[in-house]
């Protein structure tokens, strides 16, 4: 079987085939390592000639730069000068907002799109904006119910892929597995990087998102756009059987499960009465207890339930 016979039918092995010349490998080491995009390309070529000579001089047309650190191969030396900087770690695109740095310019224009709040991708369903087209492609998924990544161990389905591989996790020995994320200042263990990152914010107290309307900070992407939504009045989540809206999808589900069902998991240890939300059965306690951890700031009377307080403070403070 010639060289070009072996490319086709996928025979080619081992750098160390017997038959093969110098020429023969340096053309295997292409085809084999360079991107799928590339390989189609040169099979067609391959497939068009009788000779090895002929198939030599065709991959030889097409410039071929190859990583002297791993030795992937690249068909131009601008992806190639990209693909270094993994080794390198170098990062030369800055935020002149935040300082954050990136090693590729268009993953900081991505980036920037937090900053300028611009977000040109549009669900066709919900009309919800998306900054990253894949964002976007990760959402619609919640609408159509698609899962299309699989846990080889247990066969759990899921919509993202970060999510399946936080789950993975958990087969490997679970959250305080070596592959999980550890914080160097408290020892808490995370399954995510963007977790773990999340999580760092609460030791260095960076707080890199603020609202344009009260300036009010947040180290949280996702509670700085639920806040922003106090400002625009979006109530993105709403309930199917009363039409209510809600700002937080956590919010929707709390509702349906205290208005709408008669499930009441949350049970009193002293007395047994139930309740359909934690908080009503945190509250509850108090009553047991004691306690009143709401003080009023104006006379610094103590009351026991949040809801009390503020009815004390409009008919005792405010005409």
């Amino acid at each position: 079987m010639d060289l070009s016979s072996k490319v086709l039918h996928g025979t080619i092995t081992d750098a160390a085939d017997n038959n093969m010349k110098p020429d023969d490998l340096l053309l295997r080491r292409y085809l084999y390592d360079a991107s799928p995009g590339i390989c189609n390309g040169i099979a067609r070529d391959v497939q068009g000639y009788g000779s090895d000579t002929r198939i030599l001089k065709t991959a030889s047309a097409k410039k071929c730069y190859e990583c002297d650190v791993c030795h992937r191969m690249f068909k131009d030396g601008r992806n190639l000068r990209r693909h270094k900087r993994i080794h390198s770690g170098a990062r030369p695109y800055i935020c002149t907002v935040c300082s954050k740095a990136f090693a590729q310019s268009g993953v900081l224009n991505r980036h920037k799109r937090i900053h300028t709040g611009y977000k040109p991708f549009v669900c066709d369903i919900c009309d919800k904006a998306f900054s990253i087209s894949t964002n976007l492609a990760q959402h619609k998924r919640m609408h159509l119910g698609e899962k299309p990544y699989s846990c080889y161990i247990c066969n759990k389905l899921f919509s993202q892929l970060t999510h399946l591989k936080a789950h993975t996790l958990l087969h490997a020995g679970g959250k305080h597995s070596d592959a999980a994320f550890l914080c160097d200042i408290c020892g808490k263990t995370f399954a995510s990087v963007s977790a773990y990152g999340r999580h760092k914010r609460i030791h260095t107290g960076e707080k890199p998102y603020s609202c344009e309307d009260c300036n009010k900070l947040f180290s949280d992407l996702s509670q700085f756009r639920v806040h922003r939504r106090i400002h625009t009045g979006d109530k993105p989540y709403e309930c199917d059987l009363c039409n209510k809206s809600f700002r937080q999808l956590c919010v929707l589900q709390r509702h349906r499960q205290s208005i709408h069902t008669d499930l009441k998991p949350y049970v009193c240890d002293v007395c047994e009465k139930a309740f359909s939300q934690s908080s009503h059965l945190n509250s509850h306690k108090h009553k047991h207890s004691g306690e009143k951890p709401f003080k009023c700031s104006k006379c610094m009377k103590a009351f026991s339930h949040a809801t009390t307080l503020s009815r004390h403070k409009c008919h005792s403070h405010f005409s």
